[in-house]
């Protein structure tokens, strides 16, 4: 992920100034002790909140965290990256790296899962926190105001939220909150300045007392209204106390007032002040060099300290003072003077302020200017220059903000035009995708053959397999891609674009297909990794992560030598060490094949380097600890160490009170195996029974399987074979199109004995129709049964009970699940026969029925029994 920009300004809170008045507004919030999660700062502008927020936080015995928001965080995923940064200094070191990543990924539960982990990261924190968050009436976005909710309603005791707007804030959940009594109200009236407070500012901003009825009378006039007094007052500093008379006389509401008195403010300033403040007005962040790039003037540094002396609502956004913002009102009554005045500047003004914004590598900024200056060009040259770091932090609703800012009679550069199908397809608008792509390709074939138009190829073949991906729509792309003959260039967007964020396996993502396994599947997988190859992408990420799901499938079939040599390719490349959503689907596969070759030593080893690996990385991977911990606990749980699983889940707050999402399918399964394990079967169905819904929502088969799976283990713990052999047959004929067989083999002796129980007749459970998945069954049994056949083989199971040839191919078939009519098939033999040689067989081994011999030849052979 891509370090942004922040912007450090909005992360301060405001400075006392001079004429500030302590109101002891911090006693309205419920003062020290308070235990409400949210005090809500609601009132007209110009009324004081964020001077409140400011006064209530700074009494408060905690840090503070201050945010103040702009239109930009409508971007729900920009929103809650400035919410980090603003916590960061305030809370463990790492915060940034341990949960941005989460949210990055378009995901459904993704978002879900950053916020949890926040919320976790907030509850480890000793002491307790403020949150602020500065002009919410900015944020219109039903996701911000959604997930701002859910945060809200989770939040740890220690916490308390501040939030200052101009109209009620949309929560859904404020009427409950305030029924409960966790939320604390502040609106006009209790903002409003009384004759004593504002005594107090008439002495601080003239310098001089008023007289207690000239208080009275202002105060009545604005009725205690924070902008209307400083306003009067600054016009007193200007023409003196005789026009104050004036000011009380004016009718109309505080619009009106401000109005008029901004306009005698700006009358006795001189012109080329009125003309630095009118010019100035279109800034949000201002310093002396932005004013000069905007005004063209080389005093800008100077005027700005001058305009600062006059209190002319210039107020600093840091410690240092280098940086102002013009208070809203007042830069609201300048910029509708300025379109009045100047309008034929408006547009040379915000272009003149997209250049000093680039200058200053405010890149957003820039093309905010730019696309209000009309200067489409000079916008679309500013976003494909920023549009690598916008999508490497998943701002993908900023970019889509832009995009529809541009007219439709503006044609967009090629590039900028496939990367809006990037981001629609990203996005699951699939429709849309498609329809850029097809004026791409109409204006390829308009196009000259140079190099340009051979990186345009280069991109659209990108975008073109990402969109597949997405949709599984493949016929379109491979059409596109037979017709290339070229070996083209790399596009760096499209060639460095990680698509694995979060995910331990990615089998989970589009380029594992949802886990759908076949020999389509196969062969498309293959197919693309030919393509990518032929055209000199075979190190592009997106061909490293079909790659290590073509491994991932191979394993699934336990075809192990093919997922090795799949993996080997892989290490050939050694892309794969930089990016840790191939590394570590890389080596959990590793330590899977490793698992399955008898040698769980080596699978913990590979686990523990790859811990290393990461915790030694300086790129923001840890957030991929979590998944190498929660497999470790696996490996725990597999050599039957229940409590050392259950140490490393509880540390990492795994248990039941988490919310079951895709997004967490890891955790929740490895918690079911530790409840399993404790034999609290119940709780584990609650679990595997939520995440096996959510993973067929989805189409997600490998984990809607996984958690069929277990479901029958725990109800074979609870219930017993019978139930449990209903869910396994459940998860069989899921399975069986896939050709699925470690998920089902991996799962060790309960699993072959479920199994051979299901396909005895005598359980009923064969029905009418079963006999796909009998076979799909048996087939699974034999596998399982080649390392029995080996050890059988070797003759020491002759050797002991001195069983012939013959009787040990039928206890091998016998060991496979086969019926007795099915040895007889596969001997030549009657039916008659071969119960003469399993009544030999059961003689030798000294039980008396078929299961016995079984449990018998299981346990000489494995050294395990019942």
């Amino acid at each position: 992920m891509q370090r942004p920009v922040i912007l450090k300004t909005k992360l301060l809170p405001p400075t006392f100034r001079s004429h500030y008045v302590n109101r002891s507004l911090w006693e309205l919030s419920g003062g020290r002790g308070n235990r409400q999660r949210l005090i809500s700062i609601v009132a007209p502008a110009g009324s004081g909140k964020t001077t409140a927020l400011f006064e209530c936080t700074y009494h408060e015995q905690r840090p503070v965290s201050w945010l103040t928001l702009d239109e930009r965080e409508n971007d729900h995923r920009r929103f809650w990256r400035y919410v980090v940064h603003s916590l960061a200094q305030h809370t463990q070191p790492g915060v940034e790296d341990r949960t941005l990543p989460l949210m990055t990924e378009f995901s459904e539960g993704a978002m879900i899962s950053f916020l949890e982990q926040l919320l976790n990261e907030l509850d480890q924190e000793d002491q307790p926190l403020a949150i602020v968050l500065d002009d919410y009436h900015l944020i219109h976005n039903s996701e911000v105001h959604e997930y701002l909710n859910f945060f809200i309603d989770n939040l740890p005791e220690s916490v308390c939220i501040y939030i200052a707007s101009r109209t009620e804030l949309p929560f859904s959940g404020m009427a409950r909150w305030k029924m409960n009594g966790d939320v604390q109200t502040i609106g006009p009236q209790e903002l409003a300045f009384d004759e004593v407070s504002a005594a107090q500012l008439c002495e601080n901003l003239l310098g001089y007392p008023l007289s207690e009825d000239a208080v009275e009378k202002l105060v009545q006039r604005t009725e205690g209204w924070a902008a209307g007094l400083q306003l009067v007052l600054l016009s007193m500093q200007q023409g003196g106390q005789d026009h104050l008379s004036n000011y009380v006389q004016i009718r109309g509401n505080q619009r009106h007032l401000a109005d008029y008195l901004f306009h005698e403010v700006m009358a006795g300033l001189d012109q080329e002040l009125q003309q630095f403040l009118l010019r100035t007005s279109i800034l949000k962040r201002l310093n002396g060099n932005i004013c000069r790039i905007v005004t063209g003037q080389e005093d800008s540094g100077i005027k700005l300290e001058l305009i600062k002396e006059k209190g002319l609502f210039l107020i600093p956004m840091d410690v240092h003072r280098e940086w102002y913002r013009y208070h809203h009102l007042f830069a609201d009554y300048l910029v509708t003077a300025l379109q009045q005045q100047m309008p034929d500047q408006w547009r040379d003004l915000h272009i003149r302020a997209s250049t000093a914004y680039a200058q200053e590598g405010w890149m957003e900024e820039a093309i905010d200017y730019a696309l209000l200056g009309e200067r489409y060009e000079l916008a679309s040259d500013l976003l494909d220059r920023h549009v690598g770091d916008v999508i490497g932090q998943g701002d993908f609703g900023t970019l889509l903000g832009w995009f529809k800012q541009l007219p439709d009679s503006y044609e967009l550069p090629f590039r900028l035009l496939l990367l809006q199908a990037f981001v629609h397809s990203a996005t699951s608008d699939f429709m849309k995708a498609k329809a850029l792509l097809d004026q791409c390709e109409a204006r390829l074939s308009h196009s000259s053959e140079d190099e340009t138009n051979l990186e345009w190829v280069s991109g659209l073949f990108f975008v073109k397999a990402n969109l597949a991906f997405s949709s599984g729509q493949f016929e379109d792309w491979f059409s596109f891609a037979d017709n290339i003959q070229e070996r083209l260039p790399k596009d760096s967007v499209f060639f460095n674009f990680n698509y694995n964020l979060r995910e331990p396996f990615v089998r989970n993502t589009s380029f594992g297909l949802k886990g759908v396994i076949t020999d389509t599947t196969k062969k498309i997988g293959m197919r693309i990794v030919s393509i990518l190859e032929q055209h000199g992408w075979g190190d592009s990420l997106i061909c490293q992560y079909v790659v290590q799901a073509l491994a991932e499938g191979f394993y699934e079939w336990g075809e192990l030598d093919a997922c090795a040599n799949w993996l080997n390719r892989m290490i050939a490349g050694n892309r794969y060490r930089e990016v840790p959503g191939l590394l570590i689907p890389y080596r959990l596969t590793l330590a899977k094949l490793k698992l399955s070759e008898d040698q769980p030593l080596a699978a913990r080893a590979i686990v523990l380097e790859t811990i290393q690996t990461v915790q030694e990385a300086e790129n923001g991977y840890v957030h991929w600890l979590r998944p190498l911990r929660v497999f470790l606990a696996y490996l725990d749980l597999e050599e039957g160490n229940i409590d050392e699983a259950e140490v490393i889940l509880q540390d990492l707050k795994i248990s039941m009170n988490q919310r079951v999402t895709l997004d967490h399918a890891l955790e929740i399964l490895t918690l079911a195996r530790l409840l399993i394990a404790r034999k609290a079967n119940e709780q584990a169905l609650v679990l595997l029974t939520a995440l096996r819904v959510q993973a067929e929502e989805a189409g997600i088969v490998n984990l809607a399987i996984s958690s069929i799976v277990l479901q029958a283990r725990a109800e074979l713990g609870r219930s017993g074979p019978m139930s449990a052999a209903v869910l396994l047959q459940q998860a069989l004929r899921m399975g069986e199109p896939f050709r699925y067989c470690r998920t089902f083999l991996d799962e060790g002796e309960w699993m072959i004995k479920l199994i051979r129980y299901g396909l005895d007749s005598d359980s009923n459970l064969a029905g009418h129709g079963a006999e796909s998945w009998m076979i799909y069954a048996s087939g699974l049994l034999e596998i399982a049964s080649v390392p029995l056949k080996a050890k059988m083989e070797s003759g020491d199971l002759a050797v002991r009970f001195g069983l012939t040839p013959k009787e040990q191919q039928i206890i091998t078939l016998l060991y496979r699940g086969q019926t007795n009519q099915g040895i007889a098939d596969e001997l030549g033999l009657t039916l008659g026969t071969v119960k003469v040689y399993l009544n030999r067989i059961y003689s030798k081994l000294g039980v008396g029925s078929r299961v016995q011999a079984l449990i018998k030849t299981q346990e000489l052979v494995f050294g395990q029994g019942e």
